[in-house]
């Protein structure tokens, strides 16, 4: 019995073994390939009878075919010719332990069903506590930021209206939000009932960081209406300009009025891991809740978000349904089921782990020095070229800027078409600008030299 445990034991690491190899063949494929930009309409057409459900595949060989002609057709997001959204590149260690979670297939709702992956979960969360600088709270895995930054509206809700779980609103309650915060905020206003209408978007000074004076001007006249502030949704990194609200500022003024504090970092997350830039997020040890993506600046394969409060039973509070025929062993600590939306859970906990597992801490530190270095390398090339004109002195790791005789959109498209260079364009102060992350590290000085060049021949 001991040698046949043994054996199937060195064979499952030969197996794991032959597939971290098949991946990294993979990526060079894929690092190398070309890709020339097809609209919606010319794919579709092209490929209409392998995408057709109307006509199924009986023979093995064919189908292969059909999966590989998806396969060619897909742009990765890992090439060193993309630099469009806030995510790129990939950890490798995290990629190889994402391939195996689909071949274990197990849920996260139950330790019964999950087993040591709840643990990995556990380990992150506290991993991530640690990080932000509590010493007690509470987390979950969730399947988006967006998802994360509702939690973090629901239990601002609660906490504003404590009989809004039982018998629905009984208060007007009001949220604020900067006006370069995330979309998702206006989705979560509906979702948690408490009303679009509810949600003030405060001014953003020059740098982009929320107005705190107009903030408290909004506060006093919801309070004079009859309404009570319930929730300050703060920004660290803003997905166009990189901009970081004041925390320690805006958390006093919202303190004075009992709301609960939430911070979107899902960007931004990547300060957490350079002691200079560290100072942008001063005060978030005092705030109630945080949303992280790892699936951003960490790298991990798309999703993977995690949801972080302080406030040690929250989540059980505002989730908690018992079920007996799913909740059979273990306490609310090994059954997340009690403390999420979702009852079945993709396992995202593996990937996220096995990611932080290899290198630790040291190697985003390292991954943060490292880009870093690219963006003031493109910084120096921008401002020696009168071509270019950049928006403004970067707080964090997006760029933007535009060429002085050509439009930001007009750029992009001529990257993408002729280069498969893919980039963003976005309106800032009525004028658009390319804007360039920097997240994948695996990219070069000779990678941005190309960028540029390509930018510049018009």
């Amino acid at each position: 019995m001991i040698r046949f445990m043994f054996v199937k034991k060195i064979k499952n690491y030969s197996l794991v073994k032959k597939l971290d190899v098949l991946m990294n063949n993979f990526f060079t494929y894929l690092d190398t390939k070309k890709y020339t930009l097809k609209s919606a309409q010319e794919l579709e057409q092209k490929l209409h009878d392998t995408l057709s459900l109307d006509t199924p595949l009986d023979n093995k060989s064919d189908f292969i075919e059909a999966v590989a002609g998806v396969f060619n057709a897909t742009r990765p997001t890992r090439g060193k010719n993309f630099h469009n959204l806030l995510f790129g590149g990939a950890d490798t260690s995290s990629v190889l332990a994402d391939m195996l979670t689909p071949v274990m297939n197990v849920t996260m709702h139950t330790y019964k069903s999950g087993g040591v992956h709840i643990l990995l979960e556990n380990e992150i969360v506290q991993k991530m506590i640690q990080k932000i600088g509590w010493t007690n709270g509470d987390g979950v895995i969730t399947s988006g930021g967006s998802i994360s930054n509702l939690y973090g509206m629901l239990l601002a809700r609660n906490n504003a209206d404590p009989l809004f779980q039982e018998q629905g609103k009984t208060k007007e309650l009001s949220c604020y939000a900067s006006e370069l915060s995330h979309y998702s905020v206006v989705k979560n206003a509906s979702v948690s009932g408490i009303g679009k209408q509810s949600i003030h978007f405060i001014p953003t000074d020059d740098a982009g960081r929320m107005d705190s004076i107009a903030l408290e001007e909004s506060i006093k006249k919801d309070i004079k209406e009859g309404k009570k502030p319930s929730l300050l949704h703060i920004t660290s990194g803003t997905t166009v300009r990189g901009s970081f609200d004041n925390i320690k500022v805006l958390l006093n003024i919202a303190r004075a009025y009992g709301m609960w504090v939430h911070v979107d970092i899902t960007w931004g997350s990547g300060v957490f891991f350079n002691s200079q830039l560290r100072r942008l997020i001063d005060g978030i040890d005092a705030v109630d809740s945080v949303a992280w993506n790892p699936h951003k600046f960490m790298g991990i394969p798309l999703t993977a978000s995690v949801f972080l409060t302080q406030k040690k039973h929250a989540l059980k509070d505002a989730f908690r349904v018992d079920s007996e025929y799913l909740f059979q062993t273990e306490s609310i600590t090994y059954n997340p089921g009690l403390k999420t939306l979702q009852c079945g859970r993709r396992n995202d906990a593996f990937k996220i782990w096995a990611a932080w597992k290899q290198g630790g801490d040291k190697k985003f530190e390292e991954k943060m020095d490292a880009l870093l270095a690219l963006r003031n390398y493109m910084l120096g090339i921008i401002k020696n070229n009168k071509e270019i004109i950049l928006f403004e002195e970067p707080q964090y790791l997006n760029v933007c800027f535009r060429l002085e005789h050509e439009n930001a959109k007009e750029s992009c498209l001529r990257l993408e078409s002729e280069y498969g260079i893919r980039v963003s364009h976005a309106h800032i102060d009525g004028q658009d600008y390319i804007r360039f992350i920097f997240v994948n590290n695996t990219i070069t000085k000779k990678d941005i030299d190309f960028f540029i060049s390509s930018l510049l021949k018009k």
